[in-house]
C-alpha cells in the first residue's frame, strides 16, 4: 500500500503539470518523490540503478506527459581509478511503469594522470645502476644486485594507470639493462651475471 501511496504523489506532482522541464527545487522534490517509489518501475535496477542514488543527481530532468527523461552521472568505473563517470539517460514511463536506460557517453570528473614517458626513467636508472651509484631509487643489496624502489621511480597514481607505467619502465629497463649483463630475477631486482 506504502508503495501506491508514493506512487500516486509522484503522479499527482507531474499530473499538474503538461510539459517542462523543471526548475531546480521543483527537481529536489521530484527526486524525493521517484526515489520513494523507485522500485515500483520494471527496469529500475538496471546498471546497478538504485533509488537513492536519484537524490541530488540527476540532470536535465524532463516531464513530457506520461514521461520523466533525465541523466545521471555514474561514478562505478571511478571506483577502479577511471577518471570518467558514465552518464546515463533514464525514461520513466508513468503508465507502462517502466524505467529504462541508455548510456549517453562519459565525464571527466578527476584530473588525469600526466603523461609520464618511461623509456628515459629506465634510461636515467639504468645509468645509475651501471655506474653503481647511490641513490634513494636503488638498494643495492650486493655490488651485483640491485633493488628498484619503484614507488620512488613511478609515483602511485591510479592502479591501473600506475600497474601499465611500472610495466613498462620495468621492460625499458630489462632492455637496456640486458646489453651489459644484467638480468631481472624478480619483478623490481636486476642482477649482474658472473
Amino acid at each position: 500500500m506504502e508503495g501506491n501511496q508514493a506512487f500516486q504523489d509522484l503522479r499527482n506532482f507531474f499530473l499538474r503539470h503538461r510539459e517542462l522541464t523543471l526548475l531546480k527545487d521543483e527537481v529536489d522534490v521530484a527526486e524525493k518523490l521517484l526515489c520513494n517509489c523507485w522500485q515500483l518501475f520494471e527496469g529500475s535496477d538496471e546498471g546497478g540503478m538504485e533509488a537513492y542514488k536519484l537524490l541530488n543527481r540527476t540532470e536535465g530532468m524532463q516531464w513530457k506527459t506520461p514521461t520523466l527523461t533525465f541523466n545521471i552521472e555514474r561514478h562505478g568505473a571511478t571506483v577502479g581509478g577511471s577518471v570518467y563517470a558514465e552518464i546515463q539517460s533514464w525514461t520513466v514511463d508513468f503508465e507502462r511503469r517502466t524505467a529504462r536506460v541508455e548510456p549517453r557517453g562519459r565525464r571527466e570528473v578527476k584530473e588525469k594522470a600526466k603523461v609520464v614517458k618511461t623509456l628515459p626513467l629506465a634510461e636515467d636508472v639504468a645509468k645509475l645502476i651501471l655506474e653503481r651509484s647511490e641513490d634513494p631509487r636503488l638498494v643495492w643489496k650486493t655490488d651485483t644486485k640491485v633493488r628498484i624502489d619503484i614507488q620512488n621511480v613511478v609515483p602511485t597514481t591510479n592502479q591501473q594507470t600506475t600497474s601499465s607505467r611500472r610495466k613498462r619502465f620495468r621492460a625499458n629497463l630489462q632492455e637496456i639493462l640486458t646489453g651489459h649483463g644484467w638480468r631481472m630475477t624478480t619483478m623490481n631486482t636486476f642482477e649482474r651475471g658472473q
